[in-house]
């Protein structure tokens, strides 16, 4: 199918989810309305959004996407991991990019951070975070945005959800709104 089907994102938009996969709960078209949702990404970033963690994110993704408020990257470094997303952390892949790029984290040790997040183990998320700060302020990172930056990886690990799970979810979603 064409994941550009005006159709598709007109319906959704309207809040017409009824039988759709992921989208009918009552809460999850209210996010895509306010969304004004327009794209497949939108899609996929509603289905990772709309978790116990991302959720208080949503009016700032929506606030961003619309223009009503300047997206903030909290870091210059950080733009091209959340420009896709306007400067919000929507996936757990983002944490590993984030850790890796902002603290100099080898993708092996930003893993272990992800999985920490992805089983929700606060003791060992607590752990990798004075191995952050280290590794933010060797590379000459002010501390107040490395413990902004470290505050939103915690409060996204309330239950981050991961790109690829919410992709495969959108795609099922978007055929079922395609054939309604």
């Amino acid at each position: 199918l064409d994941l550009k089907d005006p159709k598709v994102y007109k319906l959704l938009a309207a809040g017409k989810t009824g039988g759709i996969f992921q989208l009918e709960s009552p809460g999850m078209t209210k996010v895509l309305t306010s969304m004004k949702v327009d794209s497949f990404e939108d899609i996929v970033a509603s289905t990772s959004l709309f978790r116990p963690g991302p959720v208080k994110m949503i009016p700032k993704y929506v606030e961003s996407k619309e223009g009503k408020i300047e997206i903030e990257y909290y870091d210059e470094s950080l733009k091209g991991i959340l420009e896709k997303t306007y400067g919000v952390i929507v996936y757990q892949e983002q944490i590993i990019e984030i850790v890796q790029t902002f603290a100099g984290f080898t993708l092996a040790k930003a893993d272990i951070l992800r999985r920490a997040i992805g089983k929700k183990d606060i003791n060992e998320i607590n752990r990798l975070k004075e191995e952050f700060y280290a590794g933010a302020k060797e590379l000459g990172r002010d501390e107040k945005t490395t413990k902004n930056i470290y505050d939103l990886i915690y409060e996204f690990s309330e239950y981050g959800f991961n790109r690829s799970h919410a992709f495969a979810y959108s795609v099922i979603s978007y055929q079922l709104a395609y054939l309604k």
